[in-house]
């Protein structure tokens, strides 16, 4: 069986990976006022199976990716801050180390 001759670095393999949001999201909204130019950040979440479950039917019943979900949601959870209180807490954050 002969060797593969891999074209990239061993270092790429751990290099992070940032993508931008899709111009053809079906959550976009013309009244979004998030910043364009936002990158998205790749994390893992630990949820609940039941959670996750949950998610899974509402995206598919709703017709939007799971990501796009939960952004929805997450921003909804964002948004019942105050942009004071956002300041706030971003500044607490920060001072953590």
């Amino acid at each position: 069986m002969a060797k593969k001759a891999f074209t990239n670095n061993f270092e790429d393999i751990f290099s992070t990976t940032v993508d931008q949001p899709s111009m053809k999201d079906k959550s976009s909204n013309a009244n979004d006022s998030s910043d364009s130019d936002d990158a998205i950040q790749r994390t893992t979440l630990l949820i609940q199976k039941s959670t996750y479950d949950s998610i899974k039917a509402i995206a598919h019943w709703e017709r939007f990716p799971i990501k796009d979900l939960l952004e929805n949601a997450l921003k909804s959870v964002i948004s019942s801050y105050s942009n004071e209180q956002l300041e706030t807490i971003k500044k607490e954050y920060d001072k953590r180390g």
